[in-house]
């Protein structure tokens, strides 16, 4: 895990892909940004959309929720309310708050939790087009010995927001299934 640290971003995305991702065709370098902006707008269109989560984890656990979206300028905040069911049947509450900002210029979308307030976020990743349904994080973010790496795919009737981190004590993915309108 210590050596994961010190790859390159490329040689991280190559370790934690499941499988080969597919390429934007790159023809021609305007089309290429054009198709990236169009994709863009139409997942953060997507992501507005969103009123249900579900959550899984590696290590078994499932949660529900709703989520109220806001929308502000160039930025959703997530609130999501809900209860993690364990798998003895206990249910605990859970709330979580997400923020999500658009970048047109860069062509990113970047994403950080809220635990400690909107004035002091915990940034997660930036996430950038990579083929024609998916966003995948260009670099790892480090919180404190933790490396997290997300992907956003964008499915018919959801979204699914797959986070991995990695670290001296963890090795869990979370995937998110946000129910869109």
């Amino acid at each position: 895990k210590k050596a994961f640290l010190h790859l390159s971003p490329e040689e991280k995305r190559v370790v934690l892909s499941r499988k080969e991702e597919k390429q934007l065709p790159s023809k021609n370098h305007f089309a290429v940004k054009k198709q990236k902006a169009l994709f863009l707008a139409s997942c953060w269109d997507r992501l507005s959309t969103v009123h249900r989560v579900s959550i899984q984890t590696q290590s078994g656990l499932q949660g529900f929720g709703e989520v109220e979206v806001k929308l502000r300028n160039e930025t959703l905040t997530f609130t999501e309310k809900g209860h993690w069911i364990y798998p003895n049947s206990k249910e605990l509450d859970f709330s979580n708050v997400l923020r999500w900002t658009i970048d047109h210029g860069s062509q990113m979308i970047a994403l950080e939790h809220l635990r400690h307030g909107p004035t002091r976020p915990v940034f997660l990743f930036h996430l950038a087009p990579q083929g024609k349904k998916r966003l995948q994080s260009i670099d790892s973010h480090l919180c404190r010995d933790d490396c997290y790496f997300g992907r956003l795919e964008l499915h018919p009737r959801h979204i699914r927001l797959v986070c991995r981190i990695l670290g001296p004590r963890k090795n869990e993915t979370l995937y998110y299934t946000y129910e869109t309108a």
